[in-house]
């Protein structure tokens, strides 16, 4: 394992994290505030339109990295070479398969909303169909070259690429829609980034990793073995976009472009929160991979899950507890009361799915051992679940209904069903881990809490006496971690010198 690329990747993570935690803060009231709810709302519906097509990458992505890795931990040059290539093969396909089906779609978007939508509103939504297209395309070959990136450990540049095309992102859409107000300009920005990334990402390959994308066969039982586990991948990809879109699309089409855009901003906070735990794991399936090429125990991979997830809470557990006490008032002085509503699907969302974010790492191993097939079950179960309470329910209780329905299929799959799997298949420990992971942590959440909610009993009602109590509740936080939280080897990670040096006096 390449300890220092590792490491850098997750600083790069988390930093990318921050950014598009900024990017989020300080661009969406800007955009809100340029388009109106209206046309925001409509970015936001064909947006989750668009995104539901990706099912048809059939997790391409995932799937890339997976036998990247494989391969490079074997130091199988001649297949790390043609799989790559494959790769670009099936990108194109399903890329024309994508677009032939957008083609489809986008006659019916006017069947699909014009009882919520204005004449106006359906025109941009036209508009920015096709540019979504573009991109989707664009994705699907980013994904391809991403993971041959990540497969080979390349994390700094992979991580630094994406931060340097965020701040460009963010530089050019002030820029551009400060005079131009129409998010139109928006998805032309990304178009041509993603193009430039695409770019830059297969000159490194080239250059630096020096990986020779050459066809050199159809490998038909390589590509039998991959396309199985690409199957399960599509079919759980099917299962997250109906989960993380089918809201926004029914929610549009029943009660407009304005509750949309109240309800997108709990999704986006509740992205946030997400991103915090899979910016690490994510970078460790390589090593999980290389863990279990080398025969690694089952404790060794418990050992594993324990480290990355007690990381996770630390992240998780502070942003759930602060954003529990103070998240309602943030969207208030953030965006205005009026999408203060947002606060609630957020929480909803957020606390469900806490438990399978520390153990995500879980995931990688099952990745790994190519044990997919249950877990594809277990979403597609909270999917169908989440259609028939979404489109049901809103008619009748409005977004709520899709919120709740979400959170509940989230308990039952992700915690319930894949904890049982975990013990009786992959034989993990999981009240050891657990037991690992929230060993003194939980202690600092609870004290820190405790901190900020007598401070919000006599401090409130702008930005800064709410960024004083982000500050006091950061302090005991860090405090209680640093002197109870942290065991020995995350006081070594995060600055064992300075540690030493103050027990010392």
């Amino acid at each position: 394992m390449n300890t220092k690329e590792l490491k850098a990747g997750a600083i790069f993570s988390y930093l990318l994290i921050i950014a598009n935690t900024l990017y989020a803060l300080i661009f969406t009231p800007f955009l809100i505030s340029a388009l109106g709810d209206g046309e925001y709302g409509v970015y936001k519906i064909i947006g989750s339109l668009t995104s539901s097509i990706t099912i048809l990458d059939l997790g391409i992505g995932s799937t890339m990295l997976r036998y990247i890795a494989k391969f490079r931990a074997e130091k199988d040059e001649k297949n790390l070479s043609n799989f790559s290539a494959m790769g670009f093969i099936q990108a194109a396909v399903l890329s024309g398969i994508m677009v032939v089906v957008c083609i489809i779609l986008y006659f019916f978007i006017d069947s699909l909303y014009d009882q919520s939508l204005t004449p106006a509103e359906l025109g941009q939504a036209k508009r920015l169909f096709i540019l979504f297209i573009i991109i989707l395309v664009f994705n699907t070959f980013e994904k391809v070259v991403f993971s041959i990136i990540s497969g080979c450990e390349h994390y700094i540049f992979a991580n630094a690429l994406k931060l340097v095309t965020l701040i460009l992102k963010v530089l050019l859409a002030f820029a551009i829609l400060s005079r131009f107000a129409n998010s139109v300009f928006l998805l032309v920005i990304e178009i041509g980034l993603l193009f430039l990334v695409i770019t830059i990402q297969l000159i490194y390959i080239k250059v630096k990793i020096k990986i020779k994308i050459h066809y050199y066969f159809w490998d038909g039982k390589l590509f039998k073995q991959s396309f199985h586990y690409t199957i399960l991948m599509f079919i759980q990809s099917i299962a997250v976009q109906f989960n993380g879109n089918l809201d926004n699309i029914v929610i549009g089409a029943v009660e407009g472009a304005a509750i949309v855009a109240v309800y997108s901003i709990g999704l986006q906070l509740y992205g946030m929160y997400e991103q915090f735990a899979l910016a690490f794991s994510d970078l460790m399936l390589p090593t999980v991979s290389r863990q279990i090429a080398q025969g690694a125990t089952t404790q060794q991979l418990e050992d594993t899950v324990i480290k990355v997830g007690r990381l996770e809470f630390i992240a998780l557990g502070g942003a759930l507890c602060g954003y529990i006490l103070i998240g309602k008032e943030f969207i208030e002085l953030w965006l205005g009361a009026s999408y203060a509503p947002a606060w609630i699907v957020g929480l909803i969302l957020m606390i469900p799915t806490t438990i399978p974010l520390i153990q995500n790492v879980c995931l990688s191993i099952l990745r790994a051992k190519n044990k997919m097939g249950f877990r594809t079950i277990a979403v597609c179960s909270m999917a169908i679940f989440n259609l028939l309470i979404t489109i049901i329910g809103v008619k009748y209780y409005g977004f709520m209904a899709a919120c709740i329905g979400t959170a509940i299929g989230l308990i039952g799959a992700n915690i319930i069903a894949m904890n049982i799997y975990y013990v009786k298949v992959i034989k993990l420990n999981i009240g050891r881990i657990f037991k690992g992971i929230l060993s003194h942590t939980w202690l600092c959440c609870l004290v820190a809490s405790f901190g900020l909610w007598m401070a919000d009993r006599f401090i409130g009602g702008n930005w800064g006496l709410w960024i004083i109590k982000v500050l006091i509740f950061l302090s005991i936080y860090g405090i209680m971690l640093f002197l109870y939280g942290f065991n020995k080897s995350e006081k070594n990670m995060l600055g064992g010198k300075f540690y030493r040096l103050i027990k010392r006096r």
